[in-house]
């Protein structure tokens, strides 16, 4: 596993909200640090021609400009601290990182800012829900982990993609697929007959819903043992991710179910969720290694998607 520029094709854009002057520069420094050329948002007018090295430095959070970039296809990343009406605004905004100073130390996380991770056989991931800010934020949130993936709200297009490719993980929402539940399940069941990869089912469901049970008994559970809201699969997704192949490890697993990778006999992944508490000694015990350090920090970026 290591660290590589996000978009290495494309320019990029960081936003600087309530940094000091001294965090301002430091951001500006590690930026050219890394042979990119920093562009202020106040000195480009109209349409300005963008290269892959340059990256637009905003002084502050603004959801026109946030647009704007949106709509030149430059991925976008906050860095620093939000006022109770910005982080409402951030949550309809199409960004998903968002580096929170209150939390963390300008230092310690500046080397993870706008990078990805890249590590071997990522998986293939479909995202499939009438919801599309959550298809937005699953396809954004796998490209910071060089995974494939693709999201459609359409069911024709859903159900095609199912037989004709191949996914190692599919994220269905039951109640917002554009389809019947009952007329859902007999549509995968065909499509599971005719393949023997069928992927993962990250099943999300409304518990609030009356026909919950209806559905449960009606055949979902063939595809979904566990079922989550929106923030609890996007939280398996960033516990899960890198996946690799599942080994015995030195401490409790407590949290969400997590993605493991294990091989057939034939060599093939195989994922699946992951409920074993391996062992009984505490991760308190357990020195961190660099890899954990690193990962944990990555991945601090995301954490505001989580919370209700």
């Amino acid at each position: 596993m290591k660290f590589i520029p996000l978009n290495e094709n494309k320019a990029q854009a960081i936003v600087c909200e309530n940094l000091s002057k001294e965090e301002f520069h430091f951001i500006e420094n590690s930026l050219r640090i890394r042979n990119l050329e920093v562009l202020l948002w106040e000195n480009l007018y109209g349409f300005p021609e963008l290269h892959p090295n340059q990256v637009i430095v905003l002084n502050r959070f603004a959801t026109n400009s946030i647009q704007v970039l949106s709509d030149w296809s430059v991925e976008t990343s906050i860095v620093g601290r939000l006022d109770e009406n910005k982080t409402q605004e951030l949550k309809n905004s199409p960004i998903v990182s968002f580096w929170n100073l209150e939390k963390n130390n300008i230092e310690q996380i500046s080397p993870y800012i706008l990078k990805k991770i890249a590590w071997e056989e990522s998986p293939e991931l479909i995202s499939w829900t009438e919801d599309l800010s959550l298809n937005e934020r699953i396809r954004k949130i796998t490209k910071y982990f060089s995974c494939d993936a693709i999201s459609t709200s359409n069911h024709d297009y859903a159900l095609l993609a199912l037989k004709e490719n191949h996914f190692d993980i599919l994220v269905l929402d039951w109640d917002y697929s554009g389809m019947e539940i009952a007329k859902l399940i007999r549509e995968l069941r065909i499509i599971k007959t005719e393949k023997d990869d069928f992927p993962l089912v990250l099943g999300i469901k409304d518990f609030d819903k009356m026909d919950i049970f209806k559905n449960l008994s009606s055949g979902m559970r063939e595809f979904s043992s566990v079922l989550f809201n929106k923030t609890e699969v996007l939280s398996t997704l960033l516990q899960s991710f890198p996946i690799y192949e599942k080994k015995q490890t030195e401490f409790d697993t407590e949290e969400i179910p997590l993605i493991q990778k294990s091989m057939d006999r034939s060599g093939k992944n195989i994922y699946q969720l992951d409920y074993e508490k391996e062992n009984s000694i505490s991760r308190k015990s357990k020195l961190f290694s660099n890899l954990e350090i690193d990962l944990f920090l990555f991945k601090t970026q995301f954490l505001w998607l989580l919370e209700e």
